[in-house]
C-alpha cells in the first residue's frame, strides 16, 4: 500500500507493486461525451495533461491556455498530441459542463479529453502524477502542473 499525505489529505493507493505510470491505474473516468474509459485507453500516442476543475477561478483556465499554446505551437504535430484536463471536481465537472468549456474555449474535440471520475480514483491518479490538492469549502488549492505522457 501507498501513503501520501498533502496537508488534511490522506491518500492510500492499494497496488501490486510500484505504479510508474497512470495507464496502469484500473479506475475507470467518463469523458465530456459521457463515455467510460480506463487511463490505458488513452496509449498510442504523446498526452499532454493536468489536473484542475472547471470552476476555478485561478490558475485552471490560465493552464487550460497554456497548454491550448502548446497545441498551437505544435503546428502539425499536434494531430498526433493528446490533450487531457482531469477533473478533481467529480461532483460538478460533469460532462455537460465539462463539453460547454471545450466549446467556450473552442479545443478541438479530436484532440482534447476532459475526464471525470469518483474521488478515490482522482486520488490515486495525484498521487502517481504528484500532483497536490486539497478541497477547501466548493474550490480547490492544487498543483499547478503540465505534464507530458509518452
Amino acid at each position: 500500500m501507498l501513503v501520501r499525505s498533502f496537508g488534511d489529505v490522506v491518500v492510500r493507493l492499494a497496488v501490486a507493486g510500484p505504479v510508474a505510470s497512470p495507464y496502469e491505474l484500473s479506475s475507470k473516468w467518463t469523458t465530456q461525451d459521457d463515455k467510460e474509459i480506463g487511463l490505458s485507453d488513452l496509449r498510442g500516442k504523446v498526452r499532454v495533461v493536468t489536473m484542475g476543475f472547471t470552476s476555478c477561478q485561478y490558475a485552471c483556465g490560465r493552464i487550460m491556455s497554456d497548454m491550448q499554446q502548446i497545441e498551437k505551437l505544435l503546428g502539425d504535430e499536434a494531430s498526433r498530441t493528446g490533450f487531457v484536463f482531469l477533473s478533481i471536481d467529480p461532483e460538478r465537472d460533469t460532462p455537460a459542463k465539462t463539453r460547454a468549456v471545450l466549446a467556450e474555449r473552442k479545443m478541438d474535440a479530436s484532440r482534447w479529453t476532459f475526464l471525470s471520475a469518483p474521488k478515490e480514483s482522482v486520488q490515486d491518479l495525484s498521487v502517481v502524477l504528484g500532483f497536490k490538492y486539497q478541497q477547501i469549502d466548493e474550490f480547490f488549492a492544487h498543483s499547478n502542473i503540465i505534464a507530458v505522457l509518452d
